[in-house]
């Protein structure tokens, strides 16, 4: 019996053996810890090896050598300040209770599939912690501060816990934080930008003050009106409905470096500086009080097309006072230089229709204190860039006028008033010219089609030179042709800049009789207008090759629909009619330059024509 007694004890002792085990065994998997995970035992250095323990699978020994990168596993920052000074890549985890600072210029990057939690984060100068992961709050004074010249890239996400925890996401002085496009910051969670703190992000919806839209979209945001903005994505951006305070909608800089474009949600005033690297800006008169233009040397900065570059930019023809050119750009730059400021304009000849510049024709810049050109400024090596310090008048609240000139129109300078082809002889044709008047003209030369088609045509001749006289001059030339045939003759005129312009056709029939049509001269597209500029209409003079459909519309010099003043078909011919400066709705435009586009016969041609009230 006794020894039942001591069979049923040691069974009994060996079962709660086995459930202490078992139960230390649930314990230990309920903290979740695995193999080579690391914790710190008290506050310090991140190098020091005592400062750390290992999990073993068992339990928790003394490591043997640091933490390496990339970490695979969880790193446990107890309750106490750990200065960090090496770079290291976050693969597993990172549990912070207590504070980790980075230090000495060192990168810390928490990947996309990292499990974080955070009591607080310090970064400091020329350090920068990377998440491309998700960082949540460990309790509910979790904090981020971004020191003096320190930048925390944020690329992932960045909230709170849940609604019991919170997080304060601080950028001091000189510190910088960036947002990618998929970058946020959400939750119960509070965002400041201190004073002259940089902030960029790559979001299209860029910064809101209220509202899940954007990079930061906490319940408490605050946007310093010292700070530095940057807009850097590479799709359209918008800069958002932030208010920068405690200036109302005021910023230090503003950065605008996206090739795809931004547009200014509100207005926006800008102390120093706005630098435009790359792509445009559509602000729409909202763009305010901007102090200068700046632009470096290794960047490009393209003017858009019948677009605006500064503030109060105008695209109205004016002009020159003391010489008789014509201004086509004009940039309006507000504030005080002091000589000390570069300023960079480039421009793509090719993308500008408002400005049609070439090798015989280089561009220049005006400089003044008002309307009236002072001086010029301009680098006939490099005709599509004009780069030079900002200059300063003697009063430094005066405004800066920047003139770009001189306009080259593409109407050539010289009035055909007759262009005909007669049957001379069996095989015979005479063409004949008159012109009125001829300004910078290089010559003529005669094509000759057997179809109404100007693309069809040879070229007969070589260049027969102008006489570019004030008085009446009469050119002809004779061509050889087989008979029992109707040829087509357009006139091609070249100035010395190289614009070109064509007239005709003038068609005749040639026969074995020697006998022919009628001359029929015609004048392709447009020819005159009169007046221009005008007030209230003007009557537009244009030519039909051949019997077509014409379409002769309207746009402003954005390119933008005006008004279809011609849609029909036409037979070959001369043609006139008014337009009283109205738009398809029946209302009066206002002044400034306008295109007419016109297409017939298999060809288009372009004028411009201004409205002067």
């Amino acid at each position: 019996m006794s020894d039942s007694k001591n069979t049923r004890a040691k069974i009994n002792s060996i079962k709660r053996v086995v459930i202490l085990a078992l139960l230390a065994l649930v314990a230990t998997n309920l903290f979740c810890y695995n193999t080579g995970d690391y914790r710190t035992k008290w506050g310090g250095n991140f190098e020091d090896i005592s400062l750390w323990e290992c999990y073993n699978g068992s339990g928790w020994i003394n490591a043997t050598q640091l933490p390496s990168s990339p970490f695979a596993n969880t790193i446990y920052i107890s309750a106490q300040n750990i200065a960090m000074h090496t770079s290291m890549i976050i693969e597993g985890g990172l549990v912070i209770t207590g504070t980790l600072q980075l230090y000495s210029g060192i990168e810390v990057i928490i990947n996309k599939y990292a499990n974080c939690e955070i009591g607080a984060i310090q970064i400091y100068s020329a350090s920068k912690l990377i998440n491309n992961g998700e960082v949540k709050t460990g309790n509910s004074n979790s904090s981020i501060v971004v020191m003096d010249g320190g930048t925390l890239e944020n690329n992932g996400l960045i909230s709170a816990s849940d609604a019991s925890q919170s997080c304060q996401v601080t950028v001091n002085s000189n510190g910088k934080i960036t947002f990618g496009s998929q970058g946020s910051i959400t939750g119960n969670c509070s965002f400041t930008a201190n004073y002259e703190s940089t902030i960029a992000t790559s979001n299209p919806d860029g910064f809101y003050s209220t509202g899940n839209k954007g990079s930061v979209q906490v319940y408490t945001r605050y946007y310093n009106s010292t700070g530095n903005y940057i807009f850097n994505g590479t799709v359209h951006q918008q800069t958002g409905n932030f208010n920068p305070t405690p200036t109302s909608y005021t910023v230090n800089d503003i950065i605008f470096d996206n090739p795809a474009g931004v547009t200014l949600t509100n207005p926006i005033t800008v102390v120093s500086t706005m630098e435009l690297l790359e792509g445009d800006i559509n602000y729409e008169s909202q763009l305010q009080g901007v102090d200068g233009f700046y632009s470096p040397d290794v960047k490009k900065t393209v003017i858009p097309k019948n677009g605006t570059l500064m503030y109060n930019f105008l695209a109205d023809l004016q002009p020159f006072q003391n010489n008789g050119e014509f201004v086509t750009l004009k940039w309006f730059l507000k504030g005080n230089f002091n000589g000390a400021k570069k300023v960079t304009f480039y421009w793509d000849e090719n993308e500008d229709d408002n400005c049609n510049w070439n090798i015989h024709n280089f561009p220049k810049v005006y400089l003044s204190n008002s309307d009236k050109p002072l001086n010029t400024i301009w680098n006939p090596a490099h005709p599509e860039e004009i780069s030079f310090i900002a200059h300063n008048f003697s009063n430094a609240k005066e405004n800066l006028y920047y003139f770009m000139g001189k306009e080259r129109d593409d109407t050539l300078l010289v009035i055909i008033i007759s262009f005909i082809a007669t049957h001379s002889g069996v095989s015979t044709v005479k063409i004949t010219w008159a012109t009125q008047s001829e300004i910078n003209i290089r010559g003529y030369y005669i094509y000759r089609s057997t179809q109404a088609d100007l693309n069809t045509a040879i070229n007969l001749n070589y260049l027969i030179p102008a006489t570019n006289s004030s008085q009446l001059q009469i050119y002809t030339y004779t061509d050889q042709v087989p008979a029992n045939n109707i040829y087509y003759y357009w006139l091609e005129v070249v100035d010395w800049d190289g614009y070109n312009s064509f007239y005709g056709p003038a068609i005749v029939e040639v026969d074995d009789n020697g006998n022919q049509t009628p001359p029929l001269s015609v004048k392709a597209g447009f020819y005159s207008f009169s007046p221009n500029p005008f007030d209230s209409r003007t009557k537009i003079f244009y030519g039909i090759p051949s019997r077509s459909h014409v379409l002769m519309q309207v746009y402003n010099i954005k390119g933008q629909y005006v008004r279809t003043l011609v849609n029909e078909i036409k037979d070959s011919g001369n043609f006139d009619l008014f337009w009283d400066g109205r738009d398809e709705n029946g209302n009066l435009l206002a002044n400034g330059n306008y295109i007419l586009h016109l297409v017939a016969s298999g060809n288009s041609w372009t004028k411009k024509i201004t409205i002067l009230h």
